[in-house]
């Protein structure tokens, strides 16, 4: 385990410019816990292990998205196309359940979490760990089911716009 050290922190400005400058792969997180769905955009998200496969997945702790995770112990990471930028905004921003929901087509995978069907790929996943760290919440996560779907490209969020990830 790690002390953390307290240190003079870099301006927090020169640090977001400079996180805006690391792409990344936009995806929505979804969970289901006493019947009602949550979710919430994120690009925190990356690949831990092939042995067991984990994802690591990293959301606000004040987040209802990350409290409902808690609570339920699954999620789904839907990694979205360039198609769906728009449902990326709508899960990125305060709006009620229903009214994210109401966008998209979803079903249910096989935790009960909300996936999307026209996902590049979903990711249907038990949380078998999870770390605190400041703001954020850290969830590893082993996937009981991938469904991978016909979209080629990927959404991407660099320095602050949307991106198309396309072969070069």
């Amino acid at each position: 385990m790690f002390d953390f050290i307290q240190t003079e922190a870099i301006p927090r400005q020169d640090y977001h410019d400079g996180m805006a400058r690391l792409a990344a792969g936009v995806c929505i997180i979804t969970t289901r816990v006493n019947g009602r769905p949550e979710g919430m955009t994120a690009t925190s998200v990356c690949s831990v292990s092939d042995t067991p496969p984990t994802l690591l997945v990293c959301l606000n702790q004040r987040s209802s998205t990350f409290q409902a995770c808690l609570q339920s112990e699954i999620l789904s990471v839907n990694v979205l196309g360039p198609h769906a930028a728009e449902l990326s905004e709508i899960f990125a921003k305060p709006r009620s359940t229903v009214e994210k929901f109401s966008f998209g087509q979803w079903h249910t995978g096989t935790t009960g979490s909300p996936l999307l069907t026209d996902a590049l790929v979903t990711f249907d996943c038990r949380i078998v760990a999870t770390h605190r760290v400041h703001s954020h919440g850290v969830l590893f996560c082993e996937p009981v089911s991938v469904q991978v779907g016909s979209t080629q490209e990927g959404l991407g969020y660099f320095n602050r716009r949307f991106i198309r990830l396309a072969a070069l």
